[in-house]
Parts: C-alpha cells; sequence; structure tokens
C-alpha cells in the first residue's frame, strides 16, 4: 500500500485595498442615497421643505430686500412695509 500524500493547505485570497475600498464605498453610496430618497418622500408627505433648504431661501430673500431698500435710496418707496416687499418676492 502506498502511503498518502499529504494535502496541500489552500491559501486564502486576500482582497487588495482598491477592491475594499470599492466594496465600501458602493455600500455607503447606497445607503447615502436611500436615506435622501426617504428624506425627499418625509418632505412631499409633511409639505414642509428641510429646516436647510429653509434658511438658505431666507438668507437669499432677505439679501435681496435688502438690496431693494439700498436701491430706492434707503427708505421703502410710498410707505411699503417689509412684509409687502417680502410678499412681492416670493416668500
Amino acid at each position: 500500500m502506498e502511503e498518502a500524500k499529504p494535502r496541500r493547505k489552500r491559501r486564502k485570497k486576500k482582497k487588495s485595498t482598491a477592491a475594499k475600498f470599492k466594496k465600501e464605498l458602493k455600500l455607503l453610496l447606497i445607503i447615502t442615497l436611500l436615506c435622501f430618497f426617504a428624506a425627499i418622500i418625509l418632505s412631499f408627505i409633511t409639505g414642509k421643505v428641510p429646516g436647510f433648504v429653509d434658511s438658505v431661501v431666507e438668507k437669499q430673500v432677505s439679501g435681496a430686500i435688502n438690496r431693494q431698500m439700498k436701491d430706492f435710496g434707503g427708505g421703502a418707496p410710498g410707505g411699503m412695509d417689509l412684509n409687502k416687499l417680502r410678499r412681492q418676492m416670493g416668500r
């Protein structure tokens, strides 16, 4: 009888760091997109814009109001108040 030859040990293939990075990046992008779509759906359901977008729009409107007030010479023409001017600007 012949003696059995010892079996070779199989080496585990190591993934390169680039492959690990790509896999993690894909996973993080998927999670980010899911959260983004969930936020969009919730904002449409509640009918409210997220706070960040609302604050950016508010800053733009207030800047436009200040520019118009400067163009008018520092005062509102014809006794126009700020609330009326904001309504005209779409806010």
